[in-house]
C-alpha cells in the first residue's frame, strides 16, 4: 500500500530496452535494426503459447493420468516451467546458435524438453514417460536425459557456476589454437548461458564463482535470472534486484534489467501512465503476487490512490484504467519484460562479445496459468478441471493434446521452426543429430615415470611424477590441465607449473625471478600456461574456494564432449576439505564429468596440523560417489601404476571410464626394493585393488588389512610379533572402493572373495619370477580374523570380514584429532603399532 508520494527515480543500471527511451545501460550500443520481424514476434507468440500448453500438461499426465502404483505424487513445477516460457521461446526458436551451450534451470526441465519436441529432438515416448521409468528426468541430465543437455542442474545454484568455469575452458581452449569444433570459421565464440530461478541466488557458490570470474576476466557468460520474485515458501524481497545488480555488477558483469514490457511502456506513455509506473514500481512484491492471483488490479490501484487524497492522481488513474478491461488490464500489468518476446529479443540482439552479462528479467511465477502468483504454487498443479478449461482457452481439440504443433499452425510456422538457427545448425537434414561431441583418445604412455629414491611420501612420489609428465613432450603432456585452490606449492604442484606455467590471458611475470631472488615456485602467467590457479596474481587476490575447483574441475573435464576437444584435468586440494566442496564434487560426477582429484595431505598423519586439517571419513566418500573411483596407494610404484590407470581411465566412454580420486600423505615411507613389471600379476592385483604383501600360510590365524600410509605400523607388527610370523599375513589394500564394488556385483566370482579364497599361484609372480615349482598356499578357511587398519573411517575396510565371514578387529580414526606428532597421535587413536599388536594377541 502506498502511504506517501514517492517521486520514481530508476537506478542508473537499470536497463530498459523498448518505449521507456530514457533509460538506457551506458554501456551498450543503440538496439540494432531489424533485430525481428512481424512474423517473427506471430510465430513466436504461437510457440509460447503452446509451450505453456505442453509442459502443463506433461506434468498433469504424469500425476493425474498416467497408472500409478505406489501412490506417490510424481511432482513437476507448472508454474516454475511457465516462467520462463518467453525466454525458452525467444533462445531455442530465435537467438541460440547451435554452437551455444546453456544450464536450464532445473524446475523448467518440462518446458526445456517441450521445446525439444516441438524441434522434433526429443520422443512423445518420453514425455508421456516424464518421472518414470525412461521418461525424461525430474532436472536436466546429461547422463539420463541424453544428449541434448548441455549441463546437468538440479541441485540449486550450479548451473549459473558451471558455465563460467565452461567459459574459462572455452577461452583456455581458444587461447592455444584448439578452436572448438562445432564453431564455424569466423563465427564468434560460444555463449556460455545458464537461466537461474532468482532464489537460486541464495546458494554461496554463485558468488564464490562470481568472485572467481571476477579475478581472471571471464568471458562469455551469460546468466538470466527468471526474476518471479517467488520461491518454494514464500514471496522474495521486493527489493532483492538492487542487492543482486550490486553483487554481479561489483564482479565486472554488465547488469541488464528486463522489467518493463511493451504493453507496459505504451501504458506508461499515455495521460496518468506515470502514476501506473510509480505505483507498479511501489507496490509490495507479496501484495503484487496476491494482485495477480486474484486479478483484482483495477480495484487495488484507484484505492491506493485514494488513500494518497490527490484528487487530480486519482482521477488520471481511473481515466487510464478506462481504457482498459480487466483481462487487458490484467495483460498489461503482467506484461514484464520477461514475457515480452521483441524486449527480450532486443536485450540479446544487444549483448557484446567478450562481456559477462546478468539479465535480471521480471517474470510472473505461474505465468498463462490459473495459479499464477499464487504463493503455494511451486509445488501447486492444476487440477483436472483448470487442466480442461485451459486446453479449451489454447484451441486444443480432444485427442490432439500432444500435437508438437499449436492448432493455428500452417506451413509457415512449421519452416519458421526449421530454420531456427538452433535447430538449423544442431539438426539440419538429421533430425536428432548429437549436440554431443567428443575428441580422439590421447595416447598414455605403458608407464609413467618419476626419480626414485629410498624414502618418499605418495604425495611427493605424485610431485616427482607430475614433474616428468611436464618434462614429457607428448600430446597427452600437453592435454593436462593442473587445478588448484591456492595450494599448488604444498600439494607438490610446482614441478608441473615451473615447466608448464600458469594460465592467465594477461602476462604476469614472476617478480622474484626478475629481481634475481630464490624460489622454488615460477609464478609466471600467459595464454600458453597449463595451470589455473584458483586465486588472482594481478590482483593478489588469494582464492582457496574448493567449490570453485571442483566446478573447475566438472569444466575442464566435459570440454571433449562440450567443445570436442580433450582436456585431462589433475585438481588438487587438502583431503579434508573435499567436505567443503562435495556438493561441487558431486555434481561434476553426476554429469560423466572426467578429472583426476589428488587430495593431500590425508589423515591424522598431518599429525601438527591439528584436527581441523587432519581428514577422518574422505574414504568412505571415495567408496559411496558414483562416477569416481577412489584409491590409497602407500608406495610410490603403486602410485605411479595407478596414475597411469587413471589417465586411461578418464578418457573411456560412459560407464566404462569415470573420475579418479587419490588419497596421499605427507608421511615419508621407505621404499621397497622391487620391480613391478607391466604384465606381473602384482600390476594387475595393485588395479584390482589389494595384492598380498605378507603372503598366507597353512599357519595364518591373522591377516592385516591395512591401506595408505599405515603400512608402516602394520610392518613393524611383524618385526614387533614374538611369536610365530607365519602366523601373521599382511594384505595391502589399494582401493577398498574398488574391491568393494566389485564384490557387491559379483560376490564369489570377485576378485577379493577369489584372492581370499583360491591358490595364491593365481596371485602372486613367484613361480614365474623364480622359475621354482613352490608349494601353493591358500588362506585357511576357518579360525582367521581380520584386523583391518587405515589413518581413517574405520568402516572403510571393515566389510572385508564379510567376504569369507571371518571375525573383524576393525581400526581406524574415529574422532577428531588434534595437534601432536605422528607418534604420538598414532598411539592415542590406537593405529600404532602396539595398538595393532593388541588386537593380534587377542586374535591369536
Amino acid at each position: 500500500m502506498i502511504v506517501q508520494k514517492i517521486q520514481f527515480r530508476l537506478p542508473y543500471h537499470l536497463f530498459k530496452l523498448n518505449n521507456c527511451r530514457k533509460f538506457s545501460f551506458r554501456n551498450l550500443s543503440s538496439v540494432p535494426k531489424n533485430v525481428y520481424s512481424e512474423a517473427d514476434l506471430v510465430n513466436l507468440k504461437l510457440i509460447e503459447k503452446h509451450l505453456i500448453w505442453l509442459s502443463t500438461y506433461i506434468i498433469h499426465n504424469a500425476n493425474n493420468l498416467r497408472p500409478k502404483r505406489d501412490g506417490i505424487k510424481v511432482g513437476g513445477h507448472q508454474a516454475s516451467s511457465t516462467s520462463v516460457a518467453t525466454l525458452i521461446t525467444c533462445l531455442y526458436f530465435k537467438t541460440l546458435k547451435h554452437w551455444d551451450r546453456v544450464a536450464v534451470k532445473p524446475h523448467a526441465q518440462p518446458i526445456y524438453q517441450a521445446a525439444q519436441y516441438i524441434h522434433g529432438a526429443q520422443s512423445l515416448e518420453k514425455l508421456q514417460k516424464f518421472r518414470g521409468k525412461g521418461g525424461i528426468q525430474s532436472y536436466p541430465s546429461r547422463t539420463k536425459d541424453g544428449d541434448l543437455i548441455d549441463f546437468s542442474t538440479g541441485s540449486v545454484g550450479l548451473g549459473a557456476s558451471i558455465t563460467t568455469f565452461a567459459g574459462w575452458v572455452q577461452e583456455y581452449l581458444m587461447s592455444r589454437g584448439l578452436i572448438p569444433s562445432n564453431i564455424p570459421q569466423g563465427e564468434r565464440p560460444g555463449r556460455m548461458i545458464a537461466i537461474v530461478g532468482d532464489a537460486e541466488l541464495d546458494e554461496g557458490n554463485v558468488y564464490e564463482a562470481l568472485m572467481e570470474s571476477w579475478k581472471h576476466s571471464m568471458k562469455n557468460n551469460i546468466i538470466i535470472i527468471d526474476y518471479n520474485r517467488q520461491s518454494l515458501d514464500k514471496v522474495c524481497d521486493t527489493n532483492l534486484f538492487k542487492q543482486i545488480g550490486k553483487m554481479f555488477r561489483g564482479t565486472g558483469y554488465q547488469v541488464i534489467t528486463l522489467k518493463y514490457g511493451k504493453l507496459q511502456c505504451d501504458a506508461f506513455g499515455k495521460p496518468g501512465g506515470k502514476l501506473l509506473k510509480r505505483w507498479l514500481n511501489d507496490i509490495d512484491a507479496e501484495e503484487f503476487s496476491v494482485l495477480t492471483y486474484s486479478k483484482n488490479f483495477r480495484q487495488k490501484i484507484i484505492s491506493d490512490f485514494e488513500i494518497l487524497k490527490n484528487e487530480d492522481d486519482t482521477n488520471s488513474i481511473r481515466n487510464l484504467l478506462s481504457n482498459y478491461s480487466d483481462d487487458e488490464l490484467y495483460k498489461v500489468l503482467t506484461n514484464f519484460g520477461g514475457h515480452c518476446i521483441p524486449t527480450i529479443l532486443e536485450c540479446f540482439a544487444q549483448i557484446e562479445e567478450n562481456v559477462q552479462t546478468c539479465i535480471i528479467a521480471y517474470t510472473v511465477k505461474g505465468f498463462g496459468l490459473p495459479i499464477s502468483g499464487h504463493r503455494d504454487n511451486h509445488g501447486g498443479q492444476l487440477n483436472t478441471p483448470q487442466v480442461k478449461e485451459l486446453q479449451k482457452l489454447h484451441n486444443i481439440p480432444e485427442g490432439n493434446e500432444w500435437n508438437k504443433l499449436p492448432p493455428e499452425a500452417d506451413g509457415e510456422i512449421e519452416e519458421y521452426i526449421e530454420s531456427a538457427p538452433y535447430r538449423n545448425n544442431l539438426l539440419g537434414s538429421e533430425i536428432g543429430k548429437s549436440r554431443r561431441l567428443d575428441d580422439a583418445v590421447l595416447d598414455v604412455p605403458v608407464e609413467l615415470t618419476y626419480r626414485k629414491v629410498d624414502t618418499l611420501s605418495t604425495q611427493e612420489a605424485f610431485g616427482r611424477l607430475m614433474t616428468d609428465l611436464g618434462r614429457s613432450k607428448t600430446e597427452l603432456s600437453s592435454r593436462i590441465v593442473t587445478i588448484s585452490p591456492d595450494v599448488a606449492s604444498s600439494t607438490n604442484l610446482s614441478g608441473f607449473i615451473n615447466l608448464r606455467g600458469v594460465f592467465g590471458m594477461k602476462e604476469v611475470f614472476d617478480v622474484l625471478k626478475k629481481n634475481k631472488i630464490l624460489s622454488t615456485n615460477k609464478w609466471e602467467v600467459n595464454k600458453s600456461g597449463q595451470h589455473f590457479e584458483l586465486d588472482n596474481f594481478t590482483q593478489s587476490v588469494p582464492g582457496i574456494a574448493e567449490s570453485n575447483l571442483f566446478l573447475s574441475l566438472a569444466a575442464v573435464g566435459m570440454s571433449h564432449s562440450i567443445f570436442g576437444r580433450r582436456l585431462l584435468p589433475i585438481g588438487t586440494l587438502y583431503d579434508p576439505f573435499i567436505s567443503r566442496g562435495l556438493d561441487a564434487l558431486n555434481y561434476g560426477a553426476y554429469q560423466d564429468s572426467r578429472f583426476l582429484l589428488c587430495a593431500t595431505p590425508s589423515g591424522v598423519s598431518l599429525a601438527p596440523e591439528g584436527g581441523a586439517h587432519q581428514s577422518i571419513y574422505t574414504p568412505l566418500i571415495g567408496m559411496s560417489q558414483p562416477g569416481l573411483t577412489y584409491f590409497e596407494p602407500s608406495y610410490a610404484d603403486e602410485l605411479a601404476i595407478i596414475m597411469r590407470w587413471a589417465l586411461v581411465h578418464m578418457q573411456k566412454p560412459y560407464k566404462a571410464g569415470g573420475s579418479v580420486y587419490l588419497r596421499l600423505s605427507t608421511r615419508p615411507l621407505p621404499q621397497l626394493k622391487r620391480e613391478i613389471k607391466v604384465n606381473s600379476k602384482l600390476y594387475s592385483n595393485i588395479l584390482n585393488g589389494a595384492y598380498w604383501l605378507k603372503k598366507p600360510t597353512e599357519k595364518t590365524k591373522v591377516v592385516l588389512c591395512y591401506t595408505g600410509a599405515i603400512v608402516s605400523e602394520v610392518l613393524k607388527v611383524v618385526e614387533e610379533f614374538n611369536g610365530d610370523k607365519d602366523l601373521i599375513s599382511i594384505l595391502a589394500v589399494t582401493s577398498s572402493d574398488v574391491l568393494y564394488n566389485d564384490f557387491l556385483k559379483n560376490q564369489e566370482s570377485s576378485f577379493i572373495y577369489r584372492m581370499l579364497n583360491e591358490d595364491l599361484k593365481d596371485f602372486t609372480d613367484d613361480v614365474e619370477e623364480t622359475g621354482k615349482n613352490e608349494i601353493s598356499y591358500r588362506l585357511p578357511k576357518h579360525g582367521v580374523t581380520m584386523i583391518t587398519v587405515l589413518d581413517g573411517a574405520s568402516l572403510t575396510l571393515s566389510w572385508l570380514g564379510s567376504v569369507r565371514g571371518d571375525k573383524v578387529f576393525p581400526m581406524g580414526v574415529n574422532e577428531f584429532g588434534q595437534s601432536m606428532d605422528c607418534i604420538d597421535i598414532y598411539r592415542h587413536f590406537g593405529i600404532d603399532s602396539q595398538g595393532i599388536l593388541n588386537n593380534v594377541g587377542r586374535a591369536i
